[in-house]
């Protein structure tokens, strides 16, 4: 985790506990700028929200944010942060629409049961062109 010119993030030491195992998280975007709280008030990101550690960390990170503690997450949060093309085709018996929709809807304990891993490529880029 560093700082580069096309963004990243630099690790913060975190003590962990049983809740957050981390032992490094990414900087607080609400200690940074305070007036986020007020923007979002009433919104699970007003509890918890941080600069991206990159996609390797974005499936651990979501577990383990306090807005998971502060709101009941839907399984529309996976959708940024997981791995969901086999989540949607399994919900969705085949039909990615369905399993996308499907997905969105059920709670997040529920639909972080069907996924393993962080998000990927095939996630946002066409295999072929990579766009």
């Amino acid at each position: 985790m560093e700082r580069t010119r096309y963004g990243g993030s630099q690790g913060v030491p975190h003590s962990p506990t049983e809740g957050d195992p981390r032992a490094i998280v990414s900087r607080s975007k609400l200690e940074d700028d305070p007036r986020l709280k007020t923007m979002w008030a009433g919104y699970a990101f007003s509890a918890d929200y941080r600069e991206n550690r990159g996609n390797a960390y974005m499936l651990e990170d979501q577990i383990f944010t306090k807005r998971q503690k502060v709101a009941k997450q839907p399984g529309a949060c996976l959708n940024c942060h997981a791995s969901v093309v086999k989540a949607y085709l399994t919900l969705g018996h085949g039909d990615l629409t369905k399993g996308f929709e499907t997905l969105n809807q059920i709670p997040y304990a529920d639909a972080r049961k069907q996924v393993n891993h962080a998000i990927s490529c095939v996630d946002c880029h066409a295999s072929k062109t990579r766009k």
